[in-house]
């Protein structure tokens, strides 16, 4: 009996941890005539220090493909309606 409770429980967790981590990964559920055009996008990654070379849509976002000071590749994720960066993956 007291598996079985585990189980669920454990199950229960798994679940409940995992939801957030998918609603997170889109940017916005906004309509696409509020978005912002992907070349404020590749603006606001040169504003913030980056070389943007390529935009494209991914998961809502505006995805830019950039390199830093440095020289290190990264994607970085905008809301597509404020620009704001929500997320920073290097490459």
């Amino acid at each position: 009996m007291s598996r079985t409770i585990f189980a669920a429980v454990a199950t229960a967790l798994v679940v409940g941890l995992a939801a957030p981590a998918f609603a997170a990964d889109k940017c916005t559920s906004e309509p696409k005539s509020a978005w912002k055009p992907q070349e404020e996008a590749m603006a606001k990654a040169t504003s913030l220090g980056y070389t943007a070379s390529k935009v494209k849509e991914e998961d809502n976002c505006w995805e830019v493909y950039a390199k830093d000071a440095q020289g290190a590749k990264f994607e970085l994720f905008f809301n597509p309606v404020n620009l704001e960066l929500v997320r920073k993956k290097a490459n």
